[in-house]
């Protein structure tokens, strides 16, 4: 199907230039539109290849963003498990500051709530969604 389009532009090309002995001007018009819908076929192909990859398992194609193949589970990025991103944010934690876990913990406590609130909040304005966050943050540095 591709193909056909590139065949089709190509002989737009080739009657420009058959086109050419009767009128130049027309001919040469007809030549330089194959050429510009050449050039944008192509450029629109590659867009549109730039948004997806190529599984290496299965070989089929999903979007960049993707980290799981959809047809095979294949993961191209582990996550990082809950319990090594705590120990990870509790040493950075406790290297920073001389905090115990329960500190930690406590404030952890405090970010998922405010977390969860702002989340539930928002209702699809996003004037109010940033005022309302706005007047949260300054609640939080006064407490």
């Amino acid at each position: 199907m591709k193909m056909n389009k590139i065949y089709g532009l190509c002989a737009v090309q080739l009657m420009g230039v058959g086109v050419q002995i009767m009128n130049r001007v027309a001919g040469s018009m007809i030549v330089f539109l194959g050429v510009i819908g050449i050039i944008l076929f192509v450029a629109r192909e590659d867009m549109e290849r730039r948004k997806y990859k190529t599984c290496p398992k299965c070989k089929a194609q999903i979007l960049k963003k993707a980290r799981i193949c959809p047809k095979c589970g294949n993961q191209y990025m582990q996550a990082v498990s809950e319990e090594a991103l705590m120990e990870m944010i509790e040493q950075r934690c406790v290297e920073e500051e001389e905090r115990t876990s329960e500190m930690i913990d406590c404030d952890f406590e405090k970010i998922e709530e405010v977390a969860v609130d702002t989340f539930t909040s928002f209702d699809g304005d996003i004037q109010e969604f940033l005022e309302k966050k706005d007047s949260q943050e300054n609640i939080l540095t006064v407490n």
